[in-house]
């Protein structure tokens, strides 16, 4: 583990990562310092953690001051909201599609029914027949 120090607020620590950020100020301008002698008569420590932890020169680990995350209950999905264009067009469809059916049913029921004898008459004649009856 190599000990670094904020060159922002002076905050020392021991780090093994490869770009090492400060714990407190969360910057990552530091610079290495060389490690004090640690007295001989202490006890071997025992690693009971990981080695990838940062910890204080002090030997206590950094503790993030952000709170574990609680475990969220299963809540009931709700199907997802459809958007206004989505609406709008499945209005649209349906509008059209009752429109249609009141057309067909407009035919069906009310349209003029063609007797025989107006299918044979021609009508009226229009302006192009005067040039042949008057010179």
């Amino acid at each position: 583990m190599t000990v670094y120090e904020c060159l922002n607020c002076g905050h020392v620590w021991e780090s093994n990562a490869k770009r090492p950020q400060c714990p407190k100020c969360k910057r990552y301008k530091v610079k290495e310092v060389e490690p004090e002698p640690a007295a001989n008569d202490e006890p071997p420590q025992q690693n009971d953690e990981p080695a990838d932890l940062t910890r204080d020169v002090a030997g206590e680990p950094i503790l993030d001051s952000k709170p574990a995350p609680q475990p969220q209950p299963p809540q009931q999905q709700e199907p997802p909201k459809k958007s206004r264009l989505r609406r709008a067009v499945n209005i649209l469809l349906v509008l059209g599609a009752v429109a249609s059916l009141a057309y067909i049913a407009y035919l069906k029921l009310f349209a003029r029914k063609v007797e025989p004898e107006q299918e044979k008459d021609e009508g009226q004649p229009g302006f192009h027949h005067f040039g042949d009856e008057y010179p």
